[in-house]
């Protein structure tokens, strides 16, 4: 009984791989078959179609170099952008030590520098004008009437009077 069953799936495959091949054998005269009546005809379709894949095939190769190409430039680009930066922070930062050192010497030249700086932002804040601060800095009395905002105290003052050193104080 195994043995028929055997024999019966063996002859089945043997027909199955002969109706495959018949299949294989037909398509291929059929392709050439078609192919002989297109050359008859003029035109062959298939080439011409074979052609052009090709054609595309070789377009899409070259774009896909381009696009290689681009992508390396981007990063030469990049990379440039990231040295250049590097560079000028390093220059910048330089560039403000050497500010810090000269701000330092000042201070220790001129010990009153400092305060004439505070003095600086702190009449600004006042609403004082650059020409009235020169003045007051350099000890000279200024009149001012009006108001004065204090940012510290976040409220403003009337000022009718005068600033700075009076002309006794300068004489003595």
């Amino acid at each position: 009984m195994v043995v028929a069953e055997c024999e019966q799936t063996r002859l089945k495959a043997k027909a199955e791989a002969i109706t495959e091949e018949l299949k294989n054998s037909a398509t291929k005269t059929a392709t050439t078959a078609l192919n002989g009546i297109n050359s008859l005809l003029g035109g062959n379709k298939v080439n011409r179609l074979e052609k052009e894949n090709k054609e595309l095939t070789n377009e899409v190769e070259e774009l896909n170099g381009q696009i290689i190409k681009l992508h390396d430039d981007m990063q030469k680009m990049k990379d440039n952008y990231t040295r250049e930066m590097n560079r000028a922070n390093e220059q910048h930062l330089q560039e403000v030590n050497s500010l810090k050192q000269i701000l330092d010497k000042a201070y220790q030249w001129f010990p009153s520098f400092k305060q004439f700086l505070s003095m600086e932002r702190e009449c600004l804040q006042y609403g004082f004008s650059e020409e009235q601060m020169d003045k007051l800095l350099h000890g000279h009395t200024i009149n001012n009437s009006g108001w004065l905002h204090s940012n510290e105290y976040r409220r403003n003052a009337l000022a009718d009077k005068c600033f700075g050193t009076s002309d006794k104080r300068r004489e003595a």
